[in-house]
């Protein structure tokens, strides 16, 4: 669970994450680490309980569909000349 939580940070949906969420996912993941540490087989009721809550952080690529929210991956040129352009404005302005 502590790779899960991990995740979470470099996950795409993490920048609409509130603090709230970051306590959700928190508490989700030790409620399910200690259901998995507990020596027993997982609950199918635990189980789905942690779906329902990893759904609600945007964690499956079929919520976020659900949503429709659309994840791109990061283009490193495009945030350069997107910083170059920037910093180009601002040189310009106060030039």
């Amino acid at each position: 669970m502590k790779d899960w939580f991990r995740s979470l940070k470099e996950s795409g949906q993490a920048v609409f994450y509130e603090p709230s969420d970051w306590q959700t996912a928190r508490l989700l993941a030790e409620v399910m680490s200690q259901e998995l540490n507990s020596g027993e087989p997982v609950k199918a009721s635990m189980l789905a309980e942690f779906n329902r809550g990893a759904a609600a952080l945007m964690t499956t690529e079929g919520e976020r569909r659900r949503l429709r929210v659309e994840l791109q991956a990061a283009d490193a040129d495009a945030s350069e000349d997107e910083t170059s352009s920037v910093l180009a404005n601002y040189k310009e302005m106060f030039s």
